[in-house]
């Protein structure tokens, strides 16, 4: 027990070392030039390959991929605003004055067709011009068989006028006609609908006088409509007019409308740096209803490319890293060009060539091994030049309540910008934990605009990369909660993105500390454990008596996972009949310094059968105590081991 304990307290020191190692060559630009101004590129400490067993190649979850070409095409989402076609729009105005008789259409919302009626108006100027158009058909009538050619002319000019005025006057010529006919003027004319559409305005009532100019309907033709859409400028090359774009209603599932890009407008909104598009698309049954909100997605050919998978990318902020298989489990870190994301695949622009194998999962540990390769190398090259006594000063053995925490908060400055962490509660403890990053620009002026994530874990094998999702909480502070699962230094990078900047990381370190309790407390949880079971090596006991009763432990999944389970405890008396009615409770933890103790209450689903819900933190074998409670009996406690194992994890 004590030489595993101290095998672990010796890997994770080494791991704090080297963190310490990496922020010290880090700090020295900005020691040398306070400010930060000027300052050349951080320097990075040198990295060599490492060669990882088949066991820690599984602990790990190392997998591999290959660099590859494929065909790319780049998913822009963003969310439009449907808007009426201004193309289709008309308004119902008069030239002449008058009195509204009748309303025919006296709602809005209506739908109208191109040419119904809409109302009756009186107008003694309209009146007039009929009489007008009435008399000079008469004197062109007595003069046709006049000698005087002049007069006939003059008589047909009155005629072509007269009717031209009643056309401009919006009497179709169906109401002229209708007049000639009659001979009589009509005192009452009709007012007609030019397009179809809804009547989206009604200024007109009933008996209202109404001047040249005046609106009285407004209509609009909604068998077409516009969606506008915000673009961010760095995804505007990606759109050209006559693009297609597909739209979805969150409350119509399973209907999408197809439309083209119809024009980009030429000017940027300078305070979310978007650019508006505009949009076309059919609306033939009229589900699109101006003032919705739909979701929107476009899609751009970006030719064939050469890809490797988006988790094969371990970004450091001021690099990006590839780790390229060698054989015989030999990984080798390669400085790689990005060029565009896209969905789960990144580009490729130099640092590696098509066919080669790399690893695709598990580069966030594979780096830190990496590291400590390089800084083995190191060691045993001062030593060879008459500096072997040289030690690293942060290598000190960690304690069991997980070493000295960081001394208050952290600041560190990346391009323009300079990022402020700190924890809640200060230092930080196992467990639950406020992370609290303060952002500020080149003035000092808080940014509010940008979008962080934050992931977090323990350089160690088989512990898994845990993220979260960061809110912000006002004046350039953004907040999210992190759970530490054991005491020592967890590697913490933060991501912040600007609209139209591109992705910056930065990795800070911070020391989780156990308090004394569940320090004790997870000693005695452990000390129960044979010598000769080792990482990775325990076999889970499926079934032990337990005073009276006996109990059964099986997980789900089988075998356990890394991440969320559900525990099956089957509880029996001597004569194997089920137990109901018992209170069961479950405690486990990892055998290993600073770990803490979690619990998780078990609900009875029948037959004697109780299921808790856990969730394992790392591969490798795990100390459950299952506790079970009887009216009238006393309280009986048992062990067992269970192995959680990581998903997808191989050579």
């Amino acid at each position: 027990m004590r030489d595993r304990r101290t095998l672990w307290a010796c890997l994770l020191a080494l791991a704090l070392a080297l963190q310490s190692f990496e922020g010290g060559v880090k700090a020295a630009p900005d020691e040398a030039q306070p400010g930060g101004k000027g300052r050349s590129s951080p320097v990075m400490p040198q990295q060599g390959p490492v060669q990882l067993s088949p066991i820690q190649r599984q602990l790990i979850g190392v997998t591999y991929g290959t660099v590859t070409k494929k065909p790319l095409v780049k998913v822009i989402r963003t969310v439009g605003r449907v808007e009426y076609d201004e193309r289709k729009l008309a308004e119902v105005t008069l030239k002449i004055s008058g009195w509204i008789q009748d309303l025919v259409v006296n709602s809005t919302g209506r739908l109208v067709k191109k040419g119904q009626p809409l109302l009756t108006i009186y107008s003694p100027d309209l009146v007039s011009a009929q009489q007008e158009y009435l008399l000079a058909l008469r004197t062109r009538d007595k003069l046709k068989d006049s000698r005087l050619h002049e007069a006939l002319e003059s008589a047909e000019f009155l005629v072509e006028a007269s009717r031209n005025r009643l056309l401009l006057w919006d009497l179709t010529p169906a109401q002229i006609r209708a007049l000639e006919q009659s001979g009589k003027p009509q005192f009452h004319q009709i007012l007609y609908s030019p397009i179809t559409g809804y009547v989206i305005e009604k200024e007109a009532l009933q008996g209202q006088r109404v001047e040249p100019g005046t609106t009285l309907y407004k209509i609009a033709d909604l068998s077409t409509v516009w969606v506008k859409a915000a673009i961010y400028e760095y995804e505007l090359p990606l759109i050209r007019e006559g693009q297609e774009a597909a739209i979805s209603l969150a409350y119509i599932p399973g209907a999408v409308w197809r439309g083209t890009v119809d024009y980009i407008y030429p000017y940027l909104e300078t305070e979310t740096r978007t650019n508006q598009v505009r949009f076309v698309f059919p609306n033939p049954d009229h589900k699109l209803k101006p003032g919705m909100y739909a979701n929107m997605e476009l899609k751009a050919d970006l030719g064939e490319k050469r890809v490797v998978p988006e988790s094969a990318v371990l970004h450091s902020g001021v690099r990006n890293l590839v780790f390229v298989d060698r054989g015989e489990g030999r990984l080798e870190p390669r400085e790689v060009t990005l060029g565009m994301q896209t969905e789960g695949y990144w580009e490729v622009l130099d640092g590696l060539e098509e066919g080669e194998r790399i690893a695709s999962s598990g580069n966030f540990l594979i780096d830190s091994e990496s590291k400590l390769a390089a800084a083995e190398s190191m060691m045993a090259m001062m030593g060879q030049i008459g500096m072997g006594d040289w030690k690293m000063e942060s290598a000190k053995p960690m304690e069991m309540g997980g070493g000295t925490p960081a001394a208050g908060p952290q600041e560190k400055a990346i391009g323009d910008l300079r990022l402020r962490i700190s924890t809640q509660p200060e230092p930080a403890k196992v467990g639950e934990n406020a992370l609290r990053i303060e952002v500020k620009d080149a003035r000092g002026q808080p940014v509010t605009h940008a979008a962080l994530a934050v992931e977090y874990t323990m350089d160690m094998p088989g512990m898994p990369i845990d993220k979260a999702e960061v809110r912000h909480i006002g004046d350039g502070v953004y907040e999210t909660q992190v759970r530490f699962t054991m005491a020592g230094p967890w590697g913490v990078t933060v991501s912040l993105r600007q609209p139209g900047q591109a992705e910056v990381r930065e990795r800070f370190t911070i020391n989780a500390s156990l308090e004394e309790a569940e320090a004790k407390k997870s000693m005695e949880m452990g000390s129960a454990r044979p010598m000769e079971e080792e990482m990775g090596a325990a076999v889970p006991q499926k079934e032990k008596p337990a005073g009276e009763i006996k109990l059964r432990l099986g997980t789900q999944p089988e075998p356990a996972q890394v991440g969320d389970n559900t525990l099956r405890i089957e509880v029996r008396d001597a004569g194997d009949r089920p137990v109901t009615g018992a209170t069961v409770a479950v405690e486990y933890t990892m055998d290993m310094p600073g770990m803490m103790v979690d619990k998780a209450e078990a609900v009875p689903i029948g037959k004697g059968v109780y299921e808790a819900k856990v969730r394992f933190t790392m591969a490798g074998p795990w100390s459950v105590t299952v506790k079970v409670e009887r009216p009238g009996q006393a309280k009986v406690h048992e062990r067992f081991t269970v192995n959680a194992h990581l998903q997808g994890g191989g050579s």
